[in-house]
């Protein structure tokens, strides 16, 4: 697994540090074996667009090493308590993204929730402190913007009892009726 840290590769060296953990639990190199996975797994992640599932484990595996390797995390302790809030600002800015979208889209009750998902998992982030202003700020806010187009929503007819989408069938045939 080192080799690929070292070339780069940070899959196959996380894939690798892994396996190792899983089959050698009782390794003497379980520390240096997790320290360099939450390594690659930090690599690996592309951006809040992307899987969060790198940051998500990294982040448990970071509290995992704190608890379970006192002595040897010490002089790690540094890295590992500054990746700890790194990894948390990024799972943070996944959601205040989403949040954002929505709120830019005057969709507020979508932004509130996720804003509020921002304060509720992610207090000790700095976009806790913007998620409560910017939902201070949409408080009174609809949860759905104006229908702008309503002539056209009221032109197309509503089929209740329908299960299958109008363009199934007949695209003109409730036009003919």
């Amino acid at each position: 697994g080192s080799a690929y840290f070292a070339k780069g590769d940070f899959r196959n060296a996380d894939r690798m540090f892994t396996d190792l953990r899983r089959t050698y639990p009782e390794s003497p190199h379980m520390f240096e074996a997790t320290l360099l996975s939450v390594k690659s797994k930090i690599k690996l992640y592309q951006g809040a667009d992307y899987d969060s599932q790198h940051l998500e484990q990294s982040q448990d595996m970071i509290r995992m090493l704190l608890e379970q390797f006192p002595e040897e995390s010490g002089e790690h302790r540094e890295y590992l308590e500054n990746a700890y809030k790194d990894v948390r600002l990024k799972l943070a800015t996944r959601d205040w993204d989403t949040a954002k979208f929505f709120d830019n889209r005057g969709e507020y009750g979508g932004a509130r929730y996720y804003y509020s998902k921002v304060l509720r998992d992610f207090p000790d982030t700095s976009l806790a402190t913007e998620s409560q202003d910017r939902l201070a700020a949409i408080a009174q806010l609809p949860d759905k913007p104006e229908q702008r187009a309503e002539w056209l929503t009221d032109f197309i007819p509503e089929h209740k009892n329908q299960h299958k989408p109008l363009i199934a069938g007949d695209p003109f045939d409730w036009f003919r009726r």
